[in-house]
């Protein structure tokens, strides 16, 4: 197999090739990018070359000079011989040949699963082999897993900011005993939020212990930031995947589709952050991206910008569209996401986003993360001023009148008065994983 055929030449020269009864195994040491080991499977004798492949992902100490049948280092290599050998499929969740007893001493691990393939990025963005992940499990974790399926339980462990695809022998386990979801998305997001790209859209999340800003007047303070940042990481995480496309580019405008209503909603963002993303995704009008959405019945949030297509499945009222690229930086993630949305999904997104704006005009969303769930508004509001920034100003404005004689400062109630009281009454933090 040559360089220019084996998609593993990427990650450099291995440490060793060798054959596992009759598997082809690479090993590759960490290095500055890569900082763990990685083992390969390269085909099996007989059969028709690298098809589908396994990866496991060792931590960076772990010894690659080991005896096969060494119980303390040779086990990892043992269970993805025998998996590779036995053809497992994604989505596979399989117990450890001895049960409920751990793979190693020490270890509390027990069984594994299959996924789709996570790092080393070269191979799991590679399109001339289907690589696959191998993730060992704790015993709570497999029976999660065997319950709600493998993309859930990735779905939980991305939610909570853990590494399931490098192994950790001794980890705690992330489920505990007899933790199910309610309800859950039938294809979840799984995308890790990056907080350096979230302090960017969303700086209000870092200033302190409470939240600020326009959130803090929309949503409240009742919350610490804290727990706003774990509820995004599980909403993008575990909510709805769902198709987005590039409508206009400035500014940024992106329409969101939801399965669920039946429709689209489009979200825009202010200039800076537009610029920002525009640049960083090399983004053009028509770029297929991909959203996160949660869901709110009738008692949810009253958003005007939505009409429901005939198709509209009847459970759900509204909606919360994060768009993925804008909270995540995980180029297999993002890749992921747009390779499980249809091309159809995505010509009904044009479409609907015609209709839409040729029936509404501009009616937009605030696109970041804590705002895209309030109803659209004509574009322009966008790049106003912020409601601390205008309420800054009243009382300028006030002494300003009393210097003319009058102090008309009027009793109109702020909009986002209102969406405080409707958001709040709807239960937003309820719908995180609200779906199917």
């Amino acid at each position: 197999m040559t360089s220019t055929t084996d998609p593993t030449a990427s990650l450099g020269a291995p440490t060793w090739r060798r054959r596992c009864q009759d598997v082809d195994v690479a090993a590759y040491a960490p290095n500055a990018e890569r900082r763990y080991a990685t083992l390969v499977t390269c085909g099996r004798e007989g059969g028709s070359g690298m098809e589908k492949e396994l990866i496991l992902c060792l931590p960076w100490e772990w010894t690659l000079e080991f005896d096969p049948t060494d119980r303390t280092w040779g086990w990892p290599l043992r269970l993805l011989v025998s998996l590779r050998s036995e053809c497992r499929e994604i989505g596979a969740v399989v117990p450890g040949s001895g049960g409920a007893e751990p793979f190693a001493q020490d270890s509390t691990l027990v069984a594994a699963m299959i996924s789709e393939a996570i790092a080393p990025s070269e191979l799991a963005l590679d399109t001339s082999v289907r690589f696959a992940q191998v993730l060992a499990l704790t015993e709570a974790e497999r029976d999660f897993a065997d319950l709600m399926g493998a993309e859930q339980m990735l779905a939980l462990a991305i939610s909570k900011g853990a590494r399931l695809e490098i192994l950790d022998p001794e980890r705690a386990s992330l489920v505990a005993d007899g933790e199910f979801p309610d309800s859950s998305a039938s294809r979840p997001g799984l995308i890790p939020v990056n907080e350096e790209l979230l302090r960017e859209l969303q700086p209000e999340l870092y200033r302190g212990k409470q939240l600020t800003g326009r959130p803090a007047k929309i949503l409240g303070t009742s919350l610490p930031p804290s727990e706003w940042i774990a509820r995004l990481r599980t909403h993008a995480a575990c909510g709805d995947l769902q198709p987005a496309l590039v409508v206009r580019l400035d500014p940024l405008v992106i329409a969101v589709r939801t399965d669920e209503l039946d429709c689209v909603a489009l979200v825009g963002y202010p200039s800076k952050i537009g610029a920002m993303l525009r640049s960083r995704h090399r983004l053009q009008r028509g770029s297929r991206l991909s959203a996160v959405n949660t869901y709110f019945g009738e008692d949810g949030p009253k958003q005007n910008d939505l009409t429901q297509g005939p198709k509209a499945r009847g459970a759900w009222h509204a909606f919360w569209p994060i768009v993925s690229e804008t909270v995540s930086s995980d180029a297999v993630a993002l890749a992921r996401a747009s390779r499980r949305i249809d091309d159809g999904d995505y010509a009904e997104t044009e479409r609907q986003a015609a209709e839409y704006v040729a029936r509404k005009g501009w009616i937009v969303r605030n696109g970041t993360p804590l705002l895209s769930v309030i109803g659209g508004q004509p574009i322009a509001h966008l790049d106003a001023a912020p409601p601390e920034t205008a309420a800054a100003a009243r009382p300028q404005k006030r002494a300003a009148r009393r210097e003319r004689g009058s102090d008309d400062s009027g009793s109109g109630i702020p909009g986002w008065v209102l969406w405080l009281a409707v958001v709040l009454a709807c239960g937003v933090l309820r719908a995180c994983l609200a779906h199917h």
